[in-house]
């Protein structure tokens, strides 16, 4: 069973919209299609980002995707982590990367194209695919 890691513009999409890929990914994870996991530096950002863009009113639906997770890394990024990965991609990203790999995930999934999928990221090999929800959803829905 793959297990992806969810960026935290994952949560924000789901709850921003209940008929996207993002929200789609929940569902499927909630009947075992696969596991998402996810990181406390990106639960506190889509938290952050969901208060301020969305209103308060819509965090009782993100804490709804958050009971999905079936874990949650919680380690701190190590400045040795911080130095290799920030060759790759901006130091605000690094945790979210740092963490994927703590996790040991298939799939680091994320909507930020411009930093995840940009130049220095496609020469850097990382033990897991970066894709899109659209990209992962149609990768097992056509297996």
């Amino acid at each position: 069973m793959d297990v992806l890691f969810l960026d935290a513009n994952i949560f924000f999409s789901a709850v921003y919209s209940k008929v996207g890929g993002s929200n789609y990914l929940f569902q499927l994870a909630n009947k075992g299609l696969f596991s998402i996991v996810t990181s406390e530096y990106a639960l506190k950002e889509a938290k952050i980002n969901i208060e301020k863009k969305l209103g308060k009113e819509k965090l009782p639906d993100f804490y709804k995707l958050v009971v999905i997770l079936t874990e949650v890394d919680s380690k701190k990024t190590t400045s040795r982590q911080l130095a290799n990965l920030h060759k790759a991609i901006a130091m605000k990203d690094v945790p979210i990367l740092a963490s994927a790999i703590n996790l040991k995930v298939d799939f680091l999934i994320t909507l930020d194209k411009k930093d995840f999928m940009g130049k220095k990221m496609e020469i850097t090999d990382f033990p897991f695919e970066i894709v899109t929800p659209g990209t992962y959803l149609n990768t097992i829905l056509d297996a």
